[in-house]
């Protein structure tokens, strides 16, 4: 059984980009006016228009995508979440300095997701369906739970390291915790874990802080096509320990199915 000591100084560096959230308190606000299609009911010019745009969220389709455009924090995640929600379902991986994740997840009105998270303590399984979270302790599975029992407990002080680390909720938040995003060039290739390249809309983040986090070389990949997140990188530094982590989205739509251990 993983010692919850040891688990949590190898995952406290990534968990710093899950407090980035709701930094900013900028009001709701319309895309950008710089983007030369904001407006919905404007016609958006063929670069800036991905090719199944009639298949896109409304939230997405809203942006306006064009290369030097800015998109505001808030109403990109909001694009996120719809677009996540419309494929349904996918694969999430994480690469971090010292620890790397493959997360299965179904994407509602709750994020449930499954998966391991491999630390330099070894592979930590769980699976999270709102609101409970359970954790392979090596012998057993454990609901988290800091009022019950001793394994209950246990999984409750490892989850509540782990979860963070595995949800790809994660990306929403930090998206929309930074108050706009530029576009770059629709040409740009992402490698990802699985060896596909996936042709995207590069944005990048001017360099922000949210909750005593600051966040800096922020990248996030939309599809050209459906705009549904490709990637995200970023490097954040909290209490003077800085680590970079990058989660990659793949496998949009293809059925998941994420069930509590027996």
């Amino acid at each position: 059984m993983l010692g919850v000591r040891a688990t949590g100084a190898a995952l406290m560096s990534v968990l710093l980009l899950t407090a980035c959230s709701g930094g900013d308190d900028e009001p709701q606000a319309e895309p950008s006016p710089t983007s030369t299609s904001a407006s919905p009911s404007a016609t958006p010019t063929p670069s800036a228009t991905p090719s199944s745009s009639s298949d896109l969220p409304a939230s997405c389709a809203e942006l306006g995508l064009d290369a030097g455009a800015d998109a505001q924090g808030r109403a990109l995640a909001t694009c996120l979440d719809d677009a996540l929600k419309q494929a349904g379902s996918g694969v999430e991986q994480v690469v971090g300095d010292d620890l790397s994740a493959t997360i299965r997840f179904t994407w509602a009105d709750d994020v449930a997701y499954a998966g391991e998270v491999q630390s330099s303590d070894g592979p930590i399984g769980l699976v999270v369906v709102p609101p409970t979270t359970w954790v392979d302790l090596g012998d057993t599975w454990a609901k988290s739970d800091p009022d019950g029992d001793e394994n209950e407990m246990i999984a409750a002080d490892i989850g509540g390291l782990v979860a963070p680390v595995a949800d790809p909720g994660t990306v929403v938040d930090l998206v929309g915790g930074s108050k706009r995003w530029t576009v770059g060039a629709r040409t740009e290739k992402v490698d990802q874990p699985d060896g596909t390249t996936v042709t995207a809309w590069p944005l990048e983040s001017a360099p922000f802080t949210a909750d005593g986090t600051s966040v800096k070389d922020a990248v996030l990949w939309l599809d050209d096509d459906t705009l549904a997140p490709v990637g995200m990188k970023a490097t954040v530094t909290t209490d003077g320990t800085t680590t970079t982590v990058t989660r990659y989205f793949s496998q949009l739509g293809e059925p998941q199915t994420i069930t509590p251990p027996q």
